[in-house]
């Protein structure tokens, strides 16, 4: 029955539009006029804010494994390469918590987004030189991680 009184009103409310949403509003009915809404656009933040955002994430101190590997994957989706203030902070988060392999994992993803630039990933190594030691880590290639294992 409630359709019907609904078919009704449609039907007698074409030649008013203001009408017809009036009523599409009182029946709970979103029409197609009264469903656009005007969205804001994207916030752009800048790098260096970017970059403070992902050091104060890995700082935290409730940051566990789960959390540093998904912000990996996250930034591993971004279309520029890891800062190495980043990748110092989730190493030493990597540390707080006591866990070595998520450091060498870390230090095996910068090898890979810099895959296509050598001298990037050089640079960034040169810079993140006096973190590692501070750790005791070595590198990717001192570990013998970038060679296949035919096993």
């Amino acid at each position: 029955m409630f359709r019907s009184v609904l078919k009704l009103a449609r039907v007698a409310s074409k030649s008013a539009p203001a009408a017809q949403q009036s009523f599409a509003k009182l029946a709970g009915v979103q029409t197609q006029s009264v469903a656009l809404r005007n969205y804001s656009s994207e916030v752009e933040i800048s790098e260096q804010d970017r970059v403070d955002q992902w050091v104060k994430y890995f700082e935290h101190p409730e940051t566990d494994h789960y959390n540093i590997r998904a912000a990996y994957e996250d930034m591993m989706k971004e279309d520029c390469f890891l800062e190495p203030e980043v990748i110092r902070a989730s190493l030493y988060a990597a540390r707080r918590i006591h866990n070595l392999p998520l450091a060498m994992r870390i230090l095996e993803i910068v090898k890979k987004k810099c895959r296509g630039s050598p001298d990037v990933y050089l640079w960034t190594m040169q810079e993140l030189q006096p973190t590692m030691n501070d750790l005791g880590l070595k590198t990717v290639e001192e570990y013998g991680l970038h060679i296949v294992s035919l096993d």
